[in-house]
Order: C-alpha cells, then sequence, then structure tokens
C-alpha cells in the first residue's frame, strides 16, 4: 500500500474496481495473439472481440474483504453488494457494514447521476437489486463494485466477526 501512498481504505477500493476491470478483461480476451504488444493493436483486439453472451453480462456477485491492522486495532471493512460483517460486542452484534439497496436515498441519487432509474419494485434498470457489484456489466455504470469502506476500531470487549452473504 505504501507504495501508492494510499490509506487502507483506498487500496482497499482501488482493490475492488482493478478486480472488476480485471474480469471483464478475461471476459473479453483477444481471440488470437497480437503481432505487437502497442497499446493500439491490443485495444483494436478488445475491439472487434467477440461479445459477451448474455447470461454472462446479466450475472454479477458481492464481494467483501475484512482488514485488520494489528498496530492500531482497527478493522476495515469493504463491501460491495449484499455481503455483510457484524462484530460480537458482548453478544450484540454491531454491524459494520451495509447492504447496496438502490431504495437507499443516496444509492438512488448516484444510480441517476449514472443516467440509470430505479424501479417500483427496487431493481436497477429494472433488473438487479443491488447497486453495486461485480460484474453486471451491461448496468455500468448505473450498478459498479466501487465498495463503502467502513473503520471500526476493535476494544477488548469484541468477540468475533460474522462476514456473512444472503
Amino acid at each position: 500500500m505504501e507504495k501508492y501512498g494510499d490509506d487502507v481504505p483506498d487500496a482497499l477500493r482501488r482493490s475492488f474496481l482493478g478486480i472488476n476491470r480485471s474480469l471483464i478483461m478475461a471476459l473479453r480476451r483477444p481471440p488470437k495473439e497480437s503481432r505487437k504488444n502497442s497499446i493500439v493493436t491490443i485495444e483494436k483486439d478488445f475491439r472487434f472481440s467477440p461479445p459477451i453472451d448474455q447470461p454472462t453480462m446479466e450475472s454479477g456477485a458481492s464481494g467483501i474483504v475484512v482488514y485488520f491492522k494489528e498496530a492500531t486495532n482497527t478493522m476495515y471493512v469493504a463491501n460491495a453488494g449484499d455481503s455483510l460483517a457484524v462484530v460480537s460486542r458482548q453478544g450484540v452484534a454491531q454491524p459494520v457494514s451495509h447492504r447496496h439497496d438502490p431504495l437507499d436515498r443516496s444509492e438512488t441519487a448516484r444510480i441517476r447521476t449514472a443516467e440509470g432509474w430505479v424501479s417500483p419494485s427496487g431493481l436497477v434498470n429494472g433488473m438487479v437489486d443491488v447497486s453495486r457489484s461485480f460484474g453486471f456489466y451491461q448496468y455500468m455504470p448505473a450498478v459498479n463494485a466501487r465498495p463503502d469502506v467502513f473503520t471500526y476500531h476493535l476494544s477488548s470487549k469484541d468477540e468475533f466477526v460474522i462476514v456473512a452473504d444472503r
């Protein structure tokens, strides 16, 4: 992380977006090896690569990362989609992330800014029930992989962390 001068939240955000970009690049891999390794040739190959099939374009996945920084007793949680984390503090669940719901006011505003829309039933562009996720490439940028990153300061009262997806 120090290589980029980032703090933990920035590194986590960049990692989520990089994974999403890597996934689309793997799906759009050129059908043959380029003669030259120039950017122009590679971009041309990607432009003329076969289109991604519809079921693949319509699929996606939630993701969550929990990063512990022992020196400061800090836990960072980055999530995109339905994946959630809670900490048990003396037997009481403390949420440390939240679901990216298209009907959430800030998510609806972000989706509209990206020229998307939310149906009355809470689906982005009438199709997807989360506003952030890996995949769902045909709905980008309304649905994207940019995570929310939460910082949680651990204490001796914290017992364990539960990480789950619905």
